[in-house]
């Protein structure tokens, strides 16, 4: 039921946009009910859109096929891109597992936000961090540091996750990684 009346009100707006415009109505029955219904998540891997961007000389973090690895300085700062064509707010989660040790708190910094998050050992799970609001459309960085853990890993992270009205833009073809 809810979703007619969220129907009929977004058929409402778009004929009566239409008619104050002279244009024809914006989009069929389908379309707003598409638009109306909440965005999937994106799932923005790592092993093409993040970059170690700060890192002691000795570090041993690495970006793989399979995300970040080898995660155990604290000084390491991971930074994971996105683009945003409208403003509008943006869900944060992480695909991340814990082993080698059994929990770590990581820092999630994006859009001037930090959103601190507890792992615990396991395999690969979907961890949520946030929602941030972006402005402007754009690129979004977003940035993952270490501060707290109980052995010598922070983690391994895969995959963030975007959840955004916005159409999102990010290298996405596993084969023209680099």
């Amino acid at each position: 039921m809810k979703r007619r009346i969220a129907l009929l009100y977004l058929s409402a707006l778009a004929l009566a946009a239409g008619a104050a415009t002279g244009a024809p109505p914006a989009a069929d029955f389908d379309t707003l009910l598409k638009r109306s219904a909440a965005a999937p998540a994106s799932i923005v891997a790592l092993a093409g859109n993040a970059f170690i961007t700060s890192a002691d000389a000795n570090a041993t973090e690495t970006i793989t096929s399979n995300g970040l690895a080898n995660w155990s300085n604290p000084n390491t700062v991971t930074s994971v891109w996105f683009r945003m064509a409208s403003a509008g707010s943006a869900t944060l989660s992480l695909d991340a597992r814990l082993a080698g040790s059994t929990s770590s708190r990581i820092r999630v910094s994006a859009n001037g936000q930090d959103f601190d998050i507890n792992l615990t050992r396991g395999s690969t799970r979907t961890v949520n961090v946030g929602t941030i609001n972006v402005a402007t459309p754009g690129y979004v960085r977003v940035d993952l540091r270490g501060i707290s853990k109980s052995g010598g890993y922070f983690g391994d992270v895969s995959a963030l996750r975007v959840s955004t009205a916005s159409v999102l833009n990010y290298a996405n073809d596993a084969a023209n990684y680099y």
